[in-house]
């Protein structure tokens, strides 16, 4: 755009002072059987016609531009389409070597704990959902029995409003003025890389084989205390599988914790399990007062029935 921008002017210059030119001889040496006049109007038009054609040009240019810039995007799909089928073609060929006769009934066992999965990851979401449903109303009742009997003024004010934002923040309460939130989970893997060759098709691949091992996991979060003054505060977390059975248990504390501040932690637990747990349950061991915030992470028993799910 910039160039034509350019190129138009320069013409417009070389016509005006091709114009002028013409008119100069013109007026000095004209011709004896016919002279040719030029006039401003006429001058003026063959800039005008100039312009346009450029115009014309510029535009013609843009819309070629349009159709190779969506050539383009349709090629690059065309592409990802292309190696999407070589990376199936590529799946097939390993898990037919690997599994030969047995293939089909391979595929049939995938695709069965594939819906499986989907089936397990849509009743977590349900149970999500009605633990959400569960919390909501109960933060109603609580907030109607406040209201009924009515609020103290000045700690207690301060309390509420410190729960209230730990609630809308996604915090869990586990005790009186204890939550905790931010919780995520990590297994350990180990991947295992092999160079194989198919004849079929003349081909070498890298097959990789990553296997999650579910007897250990890091668990990390935070723990934040809501109260108004100083507290040691420990908190344990108990891992359950889809039967119930625990598999796995783990204690944070937090020493001297400062209100209203979150103390990240990270622990690893050693799973008694060969799958990932169900839910995990979280209470308060104690919350005393006491002296500089140190944090440890130790394995800790459950009571048979933990107080509080997560």
């Amino acid at each position: 755009m910039k160039w034509n921008r350019i190129g138009r002017i320069l013409v417009g210059l070389l016509a005006a002072a091709l114009t002028l030119s013409l008119a100069a001889e013109a007026a000095q040496d004209p011709p004896a059987d016919k002279p040719k006049v030029v006039t401003a109007d006429r001058a003026i038009q063959e800039l005008i016609d100039i312009n346009a054609n450029l115009a014309a040009e510029n535009q013609r240019l843009a819309l070629e531009n349009q159709r190779l810039s969506a050539e383009a995007a349709r090629v690059r799909l065309e592409i990802a389409r292309i190696q999407q089928e070589r990376d199936d073609l590529a799946n097939f060929i390993r898990d037919h070597d690997a599994y030969a006769e047995n293939y089909e009934k391979y595929t049939f066992f995938r695709e069965k704990a594939q819906r499986e999965d989907l089936a397990r990851q849509a009743e977590a979401a349900k149970i999500r959902r009605e633990e959400d449903r569960l919390r909501q109303q109960q933060e109603r009742e609580n907030r109607l029995r406040q209201r009924e009997t009515g609020s103290a003024e000045g700690e207690d004010d301060v309390l509420k409003k410190r729960l209230d934002t730990l609630r809308k923040a996604g915090y869990t309460r586990v005790g009186d003025r204890a939550f905790v939130g931010n919780m995520g989970y990590a297994y350990r893997s180990e991947t295992r890389e092999e160079i194989r060759y198919s004849p079929l098709i003349d081909f070498w691949y890298v097959d990789r084989d990553e296997k999650v091992l579910y007897d250990e996991m890091t668990v990390s979060g935070s723990i934040i205390h809501a109260g108004t003054e100083e507290r040691n505060v420990s908190v344990a977390f108990a891992f359950f599988d889809d039967r119930g059975a625990q598999i796995g248990t783990t204690t944070v504390r937090v020493d001297n914790a400062r209100p209203g501040t979150p103390y990240p932690f990270t622990a690893t637990v050693t799973m008694a399990g060969n799958r990932p747990f169900k839910r995990y349950s979280s209470w308060v061991l104690y919350d005393e007062p006491s002296a500089p915030a140190t944090m440890e992470a130790a394995p800790a028993a459950a009571p048979a029935n933990p107080p509080a799910d997560g």
